[in-house]
């Protein structure tokens, strides 16, 4: 998504952008996801994409940064508004829903 306009210039933020983007999906298939949000978090520093967002957010959410997670993903939402597709809002708006829900729940502790 990030390079769906890439000018070819050598000095364009957004090739090295993509590059980082790119890094980040390998990194997933790898389950780094530490790894992964790195290099998307660097991708989106250096060229901003709201698609980005959705890449961080859910490595937030598999490493278990709620808050995180939650804001990304609130983040890209709102950048995206009607550039994201009907499905996928509402799929990423439920998942936004229930990852704040486990924030305002306490933690199960196992003992009862």
């Amino acid at each position: 998504m990030l390079g769906s306009s890439r000018s070819g210039r050598a000095d364009d933020p957004r090739d090295a952008a993509f590059g980082h983007y790119e890094r980040g999906l390998a990194l997933v298939q790898q389950r780094d996801y530490q790894g992964a949000l790195l290099e998307f978090t660097v991708a989106y520093q250096v060229s901003p994409h709201f698609a980005v967002l959705y890449n961080i957010g859910q490595c937030q959410a598999l490493l278990g940064h709620l808050p995180q997670a939650v804001e990304a993903l609130s983040r890209y939402l709102g950048d995206g508004r009607y550039l994201v597709p009907a499905e996928r809002r509402r799929q990423v708006g439920d998942q936004v829903v229930e990852l704040a829900s486990r924030l305002n729940s306490p933690p199960d502790t196992g003992a009862h």
